[in-house]
């Protein structure tokens, strides 16, 4: 399944997202800074090779990461990601089956965040959502305490009118007892 992005032309690359680019960007500072070596874009790892099923030719099965480079004399392969897919997971397992001596890191980008590595970032939005919804309780607890406090406001103010009266009515006297029943409730 293809989702509908841009791609993108950089220095002879074509990169299949603005944040491909942009981590690209980031590995090409680190490598003119000799922090990594042996930056490659789009390198092929074969998972299986083609081969032949009773007389019909079965094509292979390639991935490839986005990345890889050389950092501390080890190699590790990047795959930028927004969205990890089915496919996407089921060719990574293969991959890190096939390259156990190959570090490979699943990469996004938020803006709150900066760059973080696909898992981190999931413990990241949990923590987040959970916030966010500690907030919202936390905002609806509080708007119930203001309407209670607003609602006893204006029962205490209409008892004032009540009170300041000489002589009230039956209907009067109902409303100001009613008021002083629910003002002791609130206590």
């Amino acid at each position: 399944m293809r989702y509908n992005r841009t791609q993108i032309v950089y220095k002879d690359y074509l990169f299949d997202s603005l944040q491909e680019c942009e981590y690209f960007k980031v590995l090409e500072t680190r490598l003119n800074k000799n922090e990594i070596s042996n930056l490659r874009v789009h390198p092929t790892y074969v998972l299986q090779p083609p081969f032949t099923y009773f007389g019909k030719k079965v094509n292979g099965i390639e991935y490839t990461p986005d990345f890889d480079y050389i950092e501390n004399g080890r190699k590790i392969a990047v795959e930028v990601k927004g969205i990890p897919t089915a496919d996407f997971e089921l060719r990574l397992k293969m991959w890190k089956f096939l390259n156990q001596n190959v570090l490979i890191k699943v990469m996004c980008f938020s803006k709150g965040t900066g760059w973080m590595e696909m898992n981190e970032y999931h413990k990241a939005r949990k923590v987040i959502k959970r916030e966010q919804y500690e907030e919202r309780i936390r905002k609806q607890i509080q708007m119930e305490n203001d309407k209670k406090q607003a609602k006893i406001l204006k029962m205490r103010n209409r008892l004032n009118v009540l009170e300041k009266k000489e002589k009230l009515t039956a209907k009067e006297i109902e409303r100001k007892n009613e008021i002083l029943d629910r003002l002791k409730g609130n206590d």
